[in-house]
């Protein structure tokens, strides 16, 4: 019964991601400040699962709904925990969008993202990367 319980605890720890509600701020590659709004994390089970997790940013004006990429091989199904990702399409292309997270003890947390817009019909990658990621504030009251 104790290894259930303690194999509950790590799966529902995991599975928060390190992520407080609110603002991180970084920086581009030159230098110029960015930052991505951390709107809500939810789950899309009735328990939390990492591969269950949905973390909804707000970047560049856009919302994105952010998962854990699923890591399959021969012997398992799991997830990858150094990030959250998207991909949305569009007519004639599609955007990508990762936050990339550390596990630090003490430093735990998102520490950057990419976005990126593909145009195949002009074949134009547009490419944009935040370094840095500082929480800023809760907007929770």
């Amino acid at each position: 019964m104790h290894k259930i319980l303690l194999l509950i605890s790590v799966v529902s720890f995991s599975a928060q991601a390190h992520i407080q509600i609110g603002t991180y701020k970084g920086q581009t590659f030159e230098g110029t400040e960015c930052s991505v709004e951390f709107k809500s994390i939810s789950f899309i089970t009735s328990f939390k699962h990492p591969l269950a997790e949905r973390v909804t940013v707000l970047a560049h004006g856009k919302s994105f709904v952010l998962q854990h990429p699923v890591k399959v091989d021969a012997a398992s199904v799991r997830y990858d925990d150094e990030s959250l990702e998207t991909s949305v399409p569009f007519q004639g292309g599609a955007e990508f969008f990762k936050v990339s997270m550390s596990h630090t003890a003490g430093d735990a947390g998102p520490k950057s993202f990419t976005h990126l817009i593909h145009d195949w019909q002009t074949e134009t990658l547009t490419s944009f990367t935040c370094e840095g990621l500082e929480f800023q504030q809760s907007h929770l009251r």
